[in-house]
C-alpha cells in the first residue's frame, strides 16, 4: 500500500460521506474459526468526521486509476472544511517527485505541521516506497489557507493523502519559485533509519484494532468481522505495483486489502476506523481517548519527529505503524498499517 509512504497526519477535506451506511447499533461481530479479538492489547489526524467514500455517488464504483495518475485514495476525511469561507490556517509544503510506472511524476505534498513536513522532508532524501530518492525541488514552506488549494493551483488539483492531514497535488510542484521557497535546510540530519524501521515492525507486528490486524488474509478477515457491505474497485498503485481494494463496513470501519496481482490472494495492508466504531488498540487506545494518555501508552515507540504535533500521534515511524488524529479532547480516527506520502 501506499506505504508510510501516513500516518501520523492521514484525513480532512473534501466532502465526507460515512464510512458505509451506519445503520447498525454494533460492531461487526466475531465469527468462529476466524482470528480471535484482541481487544485491549496490542496502526492522506484531526479529522472532521468519518472516513470519506470514494468520488461519485453511495454505491457506484469508482473509476479505477491508471498506472502514472494519482495513485492515493481518499480513506480519512481531511480536517479542512470544504466550506470556501472556512478560517485560513497554516499548511507546511514542499515538493518532489514519486515513481509512476516507469517515469518520476513532480508532486506536491502539504502537511498541517512544520514538523511532519521536515520528516518528510528527510524521507525524500532516503528516498523509497515510491519517494524517488534526492528528488526535493523545493523545501518545507508554509502557507497560510483553509485548504492548500486555495493557495497553490486550486482545490480541484487536489487530493486527500492517507496520511491524516495531509495532501497532495500530482504532476507539478505548485510552489512558485520566489522569496524562500527554495528552503531545502535538512534541519539536523537524518533519524536512525535502523531505529525508525525497528519502530515500526514492532508496531505493525504486535498492534491491532479490534479483531483486526495487519497481514491478515481475506478469509481471516471475513472469519472475524464478516462480509464488507461495500467492495471497491480494484485498481493499480503505479508506485509499487500492488492491486489495492478498500473494504467498507457499517459501524467505522475500513480496510485497505492489496494482493500482487489483479485476481490474487488478498491481505490486510490498513486498517482505519471512525466514529462510531468502538474497537481499540492492543494497548487500549481506542476513539476519545486524550491524547496526553494514548501519547504516554505508546512512549516507547512513538515517531520522535512528530511527537509534539497536538493534532496527531504515530506510534511507529512514518513508513508504518499506529496512527491517531486528534478531534477537541480526544482520538477521532485511528489508522494501522503502512504509511503513505
Amino acid at each position: 500500500m501506499p506505504v508510510r509512504d501516513v500516518a501520523i497526519n492521514l484525513l480532512r477535506a473534501l466532502p465526507a460521506l460515512a464510512l458505509g451506511a451506519c445503520t447498525s447499533a454494533k460492531e461487526p461481530a466475531p465469527q468462529t474459526g476466524g482470528a480471535s479479538p484482541e481487544v485491549a492489547v496490542a496502526a492522506p489526524m484531526k479529522a472532521e468526521g468519518v472516513i470519506a467514500a470514494s468520488a461519485g455517488s453511495e454505491g457506484a464504483a469508482p473509476s479505477s486509476p491508471e498506472v502514472g495518475e494519482p495513485t492515493t485514495p481518499v480513506n480519512i476525511a481531511a480536517d479542512v472544511d470544504a466550506d470556501p469561507n472556512a478560517a485560513a490556517k497554516t499548511w507546511w509544503c514542499l515538493c518532489y517527485a514519486r515513481t509512476a510506472g516507469d517515469a518520476a511524476e513532480p508532486l506536491t505534498a502539504c502537511r498541517s505541521s512544520e514538523s511532519e513536513c521536515r520528516a518528510l522532508q528527510k524521507r525524500v532524501k532516503r528516498g523509497g516506497r515510491g519517494i524517488v530518492a534526492g528528488s526535493l525541488s523545493r523545501g518545507c514552506i508554509d502557507i497560510s489557507a483553509a485548504h492548500p488549494g486555495d493557495a497553490l493551483g486550486g482545490r480541484e488539483v487536489w487530493e486527500a493523502s492517507r496520511r491524516p492531514g495531509a495532501w497532495l497535488s500530482a504532476g507539478a510542484c505548485r510552489i512558485d519559485d520566489g522569496g524562500d521557497v527554495d528552503d531545502a535546510r535538512d534541519d539536523g540530519g537524518d533519524a536512525d533509519e535502523a531505529d525508525e524501521l525497528a519502530r515500526m515492525e514492532k508496531v505493525l507486528s504486535t498492534e491491532s484494532l479490534g479483531p483486526l490486524k495487519p497481514g491478515m488474509s481475506a478469509a481471516e478477515v471475513i472469519a472475524a468481522v464478516g462480509e464488507p457491505t461495500k467492495r471497491e474497485k480494484i485498481w493499480e498503485e503505479g508506485a509499487t505495483g500492488s492491486f489495492v481494494q478498500t473494504w467498507r463496513y457499517d459501524q467505522g470501519l475500513q480496510l485497505e486489502m492489496i494482493s500482487e496481482t489483479r485476481k490474487g490472494p488478498q491481505s490486510v495492508s490498513g486498517i482505519t476506523i471512525a466514529a462510531p466504531s468502538t474497537y481499540k488498540t492492543a494497548r487500549g487506545v481506542g476513539l476519545g481517548t486524550p491524547r496526553e494518555e494514548a501519547a504516554k501508552i505508546y512512549r516507547d515507540v512513538l515517531e520522535e519527529a512528530i511527537a509534539d504535533n497536538e493534532e496527531n500521534l504515530t506510534a511507529g515511524s512514518l513508513y508504518g505503524g499506529l496512527f491517531m488524529a486528534f478531534e477537541g479532547a480526544g482520538v477521532a480516527t485511528i489508522y494501522l498499517g503502512r504509511g503513505a506520502e
